[in-house]
C-alpha cells in the first residue's frame, strides 16, 4: 500500500464521529481518542452503551452520552478510585452498569471481532469482591465466588466482623 492510498483511508474525528448514532455500542481503546470523544459530545449523541474505563468514560457520562456502561474499572486513576461523574450517575440510576472482570471483557470483545456468539475463557480464578458483592454474601458463603461458575472457591481471608 503506498502513502497516497493510506492517506485516503485515514478519517478525521468529525467523519469518524458521524458514523456513531444514538443507541449504538462503542468500545473506547487506550490511549483514548479524546478528539473523537469530544466530537461525539459536540454532536449530542445519546443512549450509548460504552465499553471503557477511566477518564474517557467519565467524560462521556458527564456529557449525558451514556445509557449503559460495560467496564472492569470506572476509576479516574491514581487518587481517584471512582470517577466522579460515573459515581453520581450510578447513584442516581441514570446509567446501567455491567461490571465484569477484565479477562471476561476482553474475551467477549475478541468473540465479537470474530463474529462468534461466545468464546470459551479459561482464566477463571477466585476474585476479590467488587462493589456488586454484598456483605451478606461474604457472611453467608465465607469465601470467594468464581466469576465464571458462581461456585464458592475457598475461604476468604477477609474478616466478617
Amino acid at each position: 500500500m503506498d502513502t497516497a492510498e493510506r492517506r485516503q483511508r485515514i478519517l478525521d474525528e468529525v467523519e469518524a464521529a458521524s458514523w456513531v448514532q444514538d443507541g449504538m455500542t462503542i468500545a473506547v481503546g487506550a490511549p483514548a481518542p479524546m478528539a473523537l470523544l469530544r466530537q461525539l459530545i459536540r454532536r449530542g449523541v445519546k443512549d450509548l452503551t460504552v465499553i471503557d474505563s477511566g477518564l474517557s468514560l467519565d467524560l462521556l457520562i458527564a456529557a449525558g452520552c451514556v445509557r449503559k456502561v460495560v467496564s472492569y474499572y470506572a476509576g479516574g486513576g491514581f487518587g481517584v478510585p471512582v470517577a466522579p461523574s460515573f459515581r453520581r450517575a450510578v447513584e442516581r440510576g441514570e446509567v446501567e452498569v455491567w461490571e465484569c472482570e477484565e479477562g471476561i471483557l476482553t474475551t467477549g470483545l475478541q468473540a465479537a471481532a470474530q463474529s462468534l456468539p461466545f468464546l470459551p475463557w479459561r482464566g477463571c480464578t477466585p476474585l476479590r469482591p467488587t462493589h456488586t458483592a454484598t456483605r451478606s454474601t461474604w457472611a453467608d458463603q465465607g469465601g470467594s465466588t468464581c466469576s465464571c461458575t458462581g461456585r464458592q472457591t475457598g475461604r476468604s481471608s477477609r474478616s466478617n466482623g
